[in-house]
């Protein structure tokens, strides 16, 4: 088993398993994606969307956005003062007109689920859904975003 040494941005180094490095990049994904695309070329726009979004959705509050497909996966969260590793959705929204807006959060994850309990999930629905951005107030100087319906 092969260990590489991996510097990130705050100059600390992390010992990684490389070999563990490639089961991983051969591993299945968790993730959920409203899109099908049939294509190479809607697969390249997929792939370029989720990989790199538009925009994030944080720099929306407060502004509506109405939005066609979904994409949801799970990602690692390193927290910066404990070093604890936690697991955490990153989910990107779709309009129809090829804007992506992007956020790691839990609150909006929420708000996806009673969504799609509501409305059926995105491959179902008739007409795109328009959401506003909002974020609230959690306690201790937490701050959660949220989407509502409008």
């Amino acid at each position: 088993m092969s260990e590489y040494e991996i510097t990130n941005k705050n100059s600390s180094t992390e010992i990684v398993d490389g070999q563990a490095m490639l089961v991983d990049l051969q591993t299945a994904v968790s993730s959920y994606c409203s899109m099908n695309p049939t294509t190479d070329e809607e697969r390249k726009s997929l792939y370029n969307a989720v990989n790199a979004p538009a925009h994030r959705l944080s720099e929306f509050i407060g502004q509506t956005i109405t939005i066609t497909d979904v994409y949801v996966e799970i990602v690692q969260i390193t927290n910066e003062q404990t070093g604890e590793v936690t697991e955490a959705p990153r989910i990107v929204l779709f309009d129809g007109e090829g804007n992506s807006w992007a956020c790691v959060s839990t609150g909006v994850f929420g708000s996806l689920k009673k969504l799609f309990a509501v409305f059926g999930t995105p491959d179902t629905w008739s007409n795109p859904i328009t959401l506003q951005v909002k974020q609230i107030e959690r306690g201790q100087g937490k701050r959660i975003l949220t989407l509502v319906a409008v």
